[in-house]
């Protein structure tokens, strides 16, 4: 449980700047913060079905790149080998690579800033991936996510198993609540950060392939739509101690334009200073007992 005030920070810029206001406990002595959306913590529940070590892996891409869909073949590769273990999105930057071949546009803002903050967009390499947001010395470990590919997961799959975490999605008309659950399995000192966005699979739009050719209806998986909390994510308010739990609820608007039955909510805990993504958890906006395996 926690005790006392609690402190809602709010991230000024990518570099960790965090400026906080004291809240207070509302009539049911539950805690809200305002991050796109409003998000109410609350104490967790015991995570027992689709627990475990997951890896998220962030591509990025766009129509223009010519060996991206090289990349897509040995991610869906990967993901027939590693089933719900394995977590991708596609995420179109505001690169060259990223600009759109016909009408549909699926850059987001959100997205750019992620490739800037890792080093994509001055590296100028695409496609490139990232797989929980590990780094390389000094840098992020940005690759080419083919051959290595299944390497990189196993080896993420190894690390110590910190937190269990689980998302779900009940959807009512155009507004899902999503609930996240998370569980520590470990004592975790550092400090936390949450996570969420959606992604929609089975986009029909053009992409440049390898042999420079056009494909006018290339279908388009895992593409970031839109990130619901702040792009670094949220606070999470817990003590880190083993057999903690903590639930975070949220409402959010799909959009019209997104086809909801292709859409997916995400979400992810990471560390707050260095970045690097603990576990993460993916469920389909339509179902909220499903959790995705592919």
């Amino acid at each position: 449980m926690i005790k006392g005030n609690i402190f809602i920070c709010a991230l000024a810029s990518i570099v960790l700047a965090w400026g906080c206001d004291k809240i207070e406990a509302n009539e049911n002595g539950l805690y809200e913060e305002y991050a796109g959306s409003a998000i109410t913590w609350s104490e967790g529940t015991s995570i027992t079905t689709n627990a475990g070590k997951r890896v998220f892996l962030e591509k990025y891409t766009g129509p223009k790149c010519p060996n991206c869909p090289t990349a897509d073949d040995s991610i869906h590769s990967a993901q027939r080998q590693f089933g719900n273990r394995l977590v991708v999105v596609a995420i179109h930057d505001y690169s060259s690579f990223g600009r759109p071949l016909g009408e549909i546009d699926l850059r987001t803002e959100k997205g750019d800033n992620w490739s800037s903050y890792f080093g994509v967009r001055n590296a100028g390499s695409y496609p490139s991936a990232i797989i929980n947001r590990m780094h390389n010395d000094n840098t992020f470990d940005l690759f080419m996510p083919t051959t290595v590919l299944s390497d990189k997961i196993a080896n993420a799959l190894t690390s110590a198993l910190s937190i269990n975490m689980e998302v779900t999605s009940t959807l009512t008309a155009n507004t899902t609540t999503i609930d996240v659950n998370i569980e520590f399995i470990q004592k975790v000192t550092d400090s936390l950060t949450l996570t969420i966005f959606v992604m929609e699979d089975s986009i029909i739009a053009p992409q440049t392939m390898p042999n420079g050719s056009r494909n006018q209806d290339y279908v388009h998986n895992h593409i970031l739509r839109d990130v619901v909390t702040d792009i670094w994510g949220i606070p999470v308010y817990a003590d880190g101690h083993e057999g903690s739990r903590r639930k975070a609820e949220l409402k959010y608007t799909i959009k019209p334009e997104w086809n909801k039955e292709h859409c997916h909510i995400v979400a992810f805990v990471s560390n707050a200073a260095t970045r690097e993504v603990l576990n993460v958890a993916e469920c389909k906006l339509s179902d909220n007992s499903e959790q995705f395996n592919e």
